[in-house]
């Protein structure tokens, strides 16, 4: 009998009827795989069971809950989503569950634009501009209602004159894949560059990782094949125009033309061109202003989009991505809903943590948005509220105090806790019972313990029955 904590060498061996023998690994016997006889595992445990939040229009709602390792070894997770009604890890489609590294992607924004352009005119000064024939942008280009929403992005979280992605959605017809750019606001012509990194078989391991060109980081979490630069301010002569490039800046493979209308922009891309004949891909974009900039906006922050089937929910992020988690140890997972293109109502997915717990591979975790227009009434109205709902606080960012709104369907017991980003309580401001109607609390950026808070990002938390929301504010000394 083999005891626990032993090393087990084995390999395959197999002769078939003519005498001829192949071994797995190819230098077996000297060379072996091996595994661990262990009593001791991971095993997830997670202090949530549901995210409910609500949101105004336009602004971004976000909520903590914390994983712990309540085995022996460190547990390696993954988080993701998944729309509510897609099929895959219903009855009868278990998810699969990808192998994990214990390395954590390292986060690097790094991004070398003279480079970037310096291989960009390289390979025009080496390409046969007479093979790039120009590819048209449709002359009746498809509507975003009628599109899939790929990559969601907050707004204003770039300053002023850099581009600021809201969106990018994707829609496949005619062996074209079309993408279309939604802005935050108007983008100026003369003072704008993009890249789109494409993920064709969707492997990070195959392609560039980060993706090629400079252009995007390792939490984004794709191998590109493709990398489309799009030129819209014309620096490489082609006019407003995408280059269709290959993931290690060696070939131009397509020039397709820009159309901009408002706060949008569209080109359309053959799918032979990018060695791609069923549109999945997984997507990441970013946008800066000229050559010249410093400043870039990604499009998502963390993650990819996905095109095509299997796509997860293009407005929710979980932060981080990874992690690893020692035994005993809490990790704290923050979820963001971006509100900028959805539309009132509830918008439903799955949260999805996948880990090398052997029992439980897949948690999931059922969360519902409620986007609603008007879900923080005026505290000075006399109407009363139909729903919970807490507001973005303002100032935001504040120097000496600022402003909490939140409201009450009911009387109901209420705690409001300011929290710094270890997750330790700072000030708690509310724990009563209240009554019914819209309120007002002031924080004046002073500790439980009477001391001023170092300036920083804090979240502000409310808990009400059943309904939680979290919130991010900023105090500047």
């Amino acid at each position: 009998m083999v005891e626990y904590i032993t090393v087990v060498n084995y390999y395959v061996e197999v002769t078939d009827e003519e005498g001829h023998t192949v071994s797995d690994p190819p230098g077996a016997p000297d060379e072996t795989y091996q595994f661990l006889v262990t009593n001791e595992v991971q095993d997830i445990f997670v202090a949530v069971n549901e995210i409910n939040l609500t949101a105004v229009q336009g602004e971004t709602a976000s909520e903590f809950f914390l994983v712990q390792n309540t085995g022996n070894l460190p547990l390696i997770l993954r988080c993701t989503d998944e729309p509510i009604d897609q099929v895959r890890g219903g009855p009868g489609h278990p998810i699969s569950t990808p192998e994990f590294s214990p390395e954590m992607f390292p986060i690097s924004e790094d991004i070398n634009i003279p480079e970037m352009l310096r291989q960009t005119r390289e390979i025009l000064s080496r390409a046969d501009i007479s093979d790039a024939q120009m590819i048209l942008a449709d002359d009746d280009p498809p509507e975003i209602q009628d599109m899939q929403l790929i990559i969601s992005d907050e707004g204003g979280d770039v300053p002023s004159g850099t581009p600021d992605i809201i969106g990018l959605y994707a829609e496949l017809a005619a062996n074209r894949v079309t993408f279309t750019f939604v802005f935050e606001e108007p983008v100026n012509p003369i003072a704008a560059l993009g890249i789109v990194s494409l993920d064709t078989d969707q492997n990070n391991e195959t392609g560039s990782y980060p993706p090629g060109l400079g252009g995007s980081y390792l939490p984004h979490d794709i191998g590109s094949e493709y990398e489309l630069l799009w030129d819209v301010s014309n620096v490489n002569g082609f006019g407003s125009s995408v280059l269709i490039l290959d993931n290690l800046g060696q070939s131009l493979l397509g020039v397709a033309q820009i159309t901009m209308q408002d706060n949008q922009m569209s080109a359309s891309i053959p799918l032979s061109s990018i060695g791609n004949d069923d549109g999945q891909m997984d997507v990441t974009a970013l946008f800066l202003p000229g050559q010249n900039a410093q400043s870039i906006d990604f499009a998502p922050t963390f993650g990819h989009g996905t095109f095509g089937q299997g796509a997860d929910v293009a407005w929710l992020v979980e932060v981080p991505l990874t992690a690893t988690v020692q035994p005993n140890d809490w990790f704290a997972i923050e979820v963001r809903a971006i509100t900028n293109l959805l539309e009132s109502g509830i918008h439903s997915a799955n949260i999805l943590i996948q880990s090398n717990d052997p029992d439980e591979p897949v948690v999931q975790i059922p969360f519902s948005l409620t986007v609603n227009p008007n879900a923080i009434h005026d505290p000075n109205t006399q109407e009363l509220p139909d729903q919970f709902g807490m507001a973005q606080n303002n100032p935001n960012p504040f120097q000496r105090q600022t402003e909490i709104r939140f409201q009450l369907p009911k009387q109901s017991h209420v705690t409001i806790g300011i929290y710094n980003i270890a997750g330790q309580r700072v000030k708690r401001l509310v724990n009563d019972r209240l009554e019914s109607g819209n309120h007002l609390i002031m924080w004046d950026g002073v500790s439980d313990r009477g001391d001023l808070a170092q300036s920083g990002v804090y979240f502000y938390r409310i808990e009400a029955d059943n309904f939680r929301q979290t919130k991010r504010m900023a105090l500047i000394r």
